[in-house]
């Protein structure tokens, strides 16, 4: 009875400890419960956190794909915009010196057949026209002392067109082998050309049709006695004869000047020396 009463005792101890353990481990139960739902909920809060951390990673990298193929785009578009107008810059540009080379041809062609029409009208006025020209002269002998002399100047018309509203002159003046040495011949045959270029036609005038076979027009031109002294006889004194004629041709004037000279000895009377200035024709 005794070792039961102790036993007794013994196990009421016991049983006192373990109910006095119970709430003390019952207590660490429920931290560490305490603990485990905190350590859950800080590892969803983790979680999520590192889900949301790489939700807004991806979301960041969209974005900047986003971006760059936006910019990418501006880029690619505004490269596209530039080479088209660049493009059409150099375009136009070609298409205006095209048009202004296409403009200089069409008036280089303009001008080209406008030279050749002028050309072609011209070539058909010359081979159209009226002529004038003296072909010869003459005098009705060998120069006495006191005695008139009358010098004859042959002309024609080797034209298709008649000569009109004719004007014509023959004058005289004498001189000596000094006076050609001073220039004095020269100035006075180049004087009475730059005369004859300026005379006007006479309206109502001759009219010399153009010339056929041998037939020719004559003028003629009387050196009255008192100009014929001894050096005129003897060649010392060269007697000038110079004309001009004055005409319309295709409405146009023309102007034709001639020089013949005698000097006794040396000259033909049947044929006069042709001076070597004093000749032009337009």
């Amino acid at each position: 009875m005794w070792i039961w009463g102790k036993k007794k005792r013994g196990n009421s101890g016991s049983v006192k400890q373990r109910r006095n353990a119970s709430p003390n481990q019952r207590c660490r139960n429920q931290n560490e419960n305490y603990f485990r739902l905190i350590h859950s909920i800080a590892n969803t809060l983790d979680s999520t956190q590192a889900q949301e951390q790489a939700d807004d990673n991806k979301r960041a990298f969209r974005e900047k794909i986003v971006i760059c193929l936006l910019i990418g785009t501006i880029v690619v578009s505004t490269g596209g915009d530039v080479i088209f107008y660049f493009t059409m810059h150099y375009a136009r540009q070609a298409a205006v010196e095209a048009h202004a080379d296409n403009v200089s041809a069409l008036e280089q062609a303009k001008i080209a057949n406008d030279a050749t029409d002028q050309r072609a009208q011209e070539t058909l006025v010359e081979s159209s026209r009226a002529w004038l020209g003296a072909t010869d002269a003459s005098i009705d002998g060998v120069p006495t002392v006191g005695k008139d002399i009358t010098a004859t100047i042959v002309y024609v018309n080797p034209g298709r067109q008649p000569a009109r509203d004719v004007y014509s002159d023959v004058t005289k003046f004498f001189a000596t082998p000094i006076d050609d040495i001073r220039g004095v011949i020269k100035n006075t045959i180049l004087n009475y050309v730059t005369k004859c270029i300026a005379t006007p036609t006479q309206p109502n005038g001759q009219i010399v049709f153009p010339s056929t076979g041998f037939s020719t027009q004559v003028i003629t031109k009387k050196i009255l006695k008192d100009s014929v002294d001894a050096d005129v006889v003897s060649g010392s004194k060269i007697v000038y004869l110079q004309g001009c004629f004055a005409y319309l041709t295709f409405e146009k004037p023309h102007h034709t000047a001639f020089c013949y000279f005698f000097q006794s000895g040396t000259s033909n009377v049947q044929h006069l020396s042709i001076c070597p200035i004093g000749n032009y024709s337009d």
